[in-house]
């Protein structure tokens, strides 16, 4: 004879779910959640760090262009095209570090908020979005706690126990 769960409840049909544990679920879900708050701040301090030094990108650049004149190992036309490659890289980058920045910041911003959700079980969508974003390499703020907190964010987003939670409080029938 094999052991039958229903035996401790005879009244229950086996169809029913068995009961949410919320504090559970919000004890599975807090060390991920606070991993994307951390993962967060670092890209939105790297959003900053990056909107401070694209003001002086130019005075960098016209400093790079300086030192090719005054130095005295190249030949004029070895200069000019020093000059003309320099050129074309203060382009892409006038052009680049920007649209970076922004994508930068919105993921960040998505990250924390997806954190939150985790942390409150109130948006599962958006807190495996979070996980996604921070797992993928140079899109959040540090690529290697964003692996590991993204990879742990989604298993403890797929445990039962959690999903249960996250319908129950998308339901109303749990705080």
């Amino acid at each position: 004879m094999s052991y039958d769960p229903r035996w401790e409840n005879p009244t229950d049909d086996g169809m029913s779910p068995p009961p949410v544990d919320i504090q559970a679920a919000k004890a599975k879900v807090l060390g991920p959640a606070v991993g994307m708050f951390v993962i967060a701040a670092f890209g939105l301090m790297g959003v900053a760090y990056n909107a401070i030094t694209m003001g002086n990108l130019k005075n960098q650049f016209a400093a790079e262009r300086a030192k090719i004149d005054m130095n005295p190992q190249f030949q004029p036309a070895q200069k000019q095209e020093a000059k003309k490659m320099m050129d074309q890289i203060e382009k892409y980058a006038t052009t680049i570090l920007p649209i970076s920045v922004g994508l930068t910041a919105i993921s960040s911003l998505l990250t924390a908020f997806g954190g939150y959700t985790m942390m409150t079980l109130s948006g599962r969508g958006l807190a495996y979005t979070a996980c996604i974003l921070s797992a993928i390499p140079c899109t959040s703020g540090c690529c290697l706690l964003g692996l590991v907190f993204g990879i742990w964010g989604i298993t403890a987003l797929s445990d039962r126990n959690v999903m249960a939670a996250f319908r129950a409080k998308s339901a109303g029938e749990a705080y």
